[in-house]
């Protein structure tokens, strides 16, 4: 009996997903990255698409082969039969996947089963996060390391969100390919799985023509504030942290941004990625792209001078102080301002709208903290609307009865105790 049972728990083991050591909780300091290395990227992969509905399985084929080309870009040609006749015409059972040549950044398209269902490596990690980019976003919640190989790659476990609205449970191998997706689609049950892989057998060389600067190799943490109707006036509601990780050679770096909000006077780390109408809760948010369209801490190859660039905005000096520099930018009933330190580093960033009478109410506000990460854990939160308290509720009548009840009893024993002989 007790040999059955410890095989039991032998086979309960092997097949329960594995906390990760392999992968990292979130991004790293900053780093320089020149090349994709060899078996980090594929070259051609393919699947069987397996789709359920009313009781009758369809059966697909879908080819991705990669042609790629210089600073990470490659052009995909994607191969399906997915098809059915409609009204005479042929048309595609999936909305998401066509045929075609698609030109792709192996670096900026993260897990795209239009293009390409991949994500650089270093993308990868044990956490609920996102990874936002100008060509879309993608929120993976980690569930755990499987205590097995599968092409000689690394498995990971994902609940995956596609800003294509597919949602569903993965396995992702640890050069980054997707090897197996399980979602919905129209009503009935879509799988897709690998059934072979080639990977890239040379890296591919990304130019060095960028460093990172001094101000690049620090986080950020800013305090923020939100207008409240009650109050009309700025209100703290928490703070958020900015962190240049890596830097790619051909311009593409990464900031990760994380939140720590209040929520009913406890505070809760929390970004949103915009995969859904709302963006989804996730600890932390790893934005992809060049200076020019991500959020960053500090203005780029700064100087004082009248106008400057900031996420594709222009603005005009307003003035300075206390060796800050101030500057602005009016769009429609929109101002935006921000006060920059000498070395390009942003210290406040506020948001104004334009009332009735012509002056401008503050929306939103933060000022810098410092230069330092925000330590230890938060602690998890129990809301009171959400109907799942650590304790069951008792009515002031029922503690009152139980409490005379409880009351009576011990007096009675107290009588029987000392009761003369």
């Amino acid at each position: 009996m007790k040999l059955s049972y410890l095989l039991l728990l032998m086979i309960v083991i092997s097949a329960t997903p594995l906390v990760s050591l392999s992968l990292p909780s979130q991004a790293p300091s900053t780093t320089l990255v020149n090349q994709i290395n060899a078996g980090q990227y594929p070259t051609q992969l393919t699947y069987v698409i397996k789709y359920n509905i009313s009781n009758k399985t369809q059966t697909f084929n879908l080819t991705y082969t990669v042609n790629v080309e210089t600073q990470g870009n490659a052009n995909v040609s994607v191969a399906t039969n997915a098809e059915k006749l409609v009204n005479g015409s042929v048309q595609y059972v999936f909305s998401f996947l066509k045929n075609g040549t698609y030109q792709v950044n192996l670096i900026e398209d993260p897990m795209k089963l239009t293009f390409l269902p991949y994500i650089y490596p270093g993308f990868l990690y044990n956490s609920t996060y996102g990874v936002s980019t100008p060509e879309g976003a993608v929120a993976l919640n980690f569930l755990g390391e499987l205590n097995y190989t599968l092409f000689g790659q690394s498995v990971y476990k994902y609940n995956i969100y596609m800003d294509n609205g597919l949602f569903g449970s993965s396995i992702i191998l640890g050069d980054g390919v997707l090897y197996q997706f399980n979602t919905t689609y129209k009503g009935g049950s879509l799988s897709l799985q690998l059934t072979d892989q080639v990977l890239g057998s040379s890296p591919i060389l990304l130019q060095s023509n960028v460093s990172p600067s001094s101000v690049m190799n620090l986080p950020y943490i800013y305090s923020t504030y939100n207008f409240s109707d009650v109050s009309q006036s700025l209100l703290p509601s928490g703070y958020v942290e900015y962190m240049p990780s890596t830097l790619f050679g051909n311009g593409i770096m990464t900031v990760e941004q994380a939140y720590v909000q209040y929520v009913e006077l406890e505070p809760v780390t929390k970004a949103y990625v915009p995969v859904t109408s709302q963006g989804l809760p996730v600890s932390f948010l790893l934005e992809v792209g060049n200076e020019s369209n991500l959020t960053l801490p500090f203005v780029p190859k700064f100087s004082n001078t009248e106008q400057i660039q900031y996420q594709q905005m222009i603005f005009k000096l307003n003035g300075t102080s206390d060796g800050l520099y101030q500057y602005v930018n009016r769009s429609g009933v929109t101002l935006t301002e921000l006060e920059i330190e000498g070395n390009g580093t942003i210290y406040q960033f506020s948001l104004y709208t334009q009332g009735g009478n012509h002056t401008y109410i503050p929306q939103y506000r933060a000022t810098l903290v410092g230069n330092r990460f925000v330590n230890g854990t938060v602690p998890p939160i129990v809301s009171s609307s959400s109907g799942n308290l650590p304790f069951k509720v008792i009515s002031p009548m029922t503690s009152l009865l139980i409490t005379i009840i409880v009351t009576v009893v011990i007096s009675a024993i107290i009588v029987l105790l000392h009761r003369p002989k």
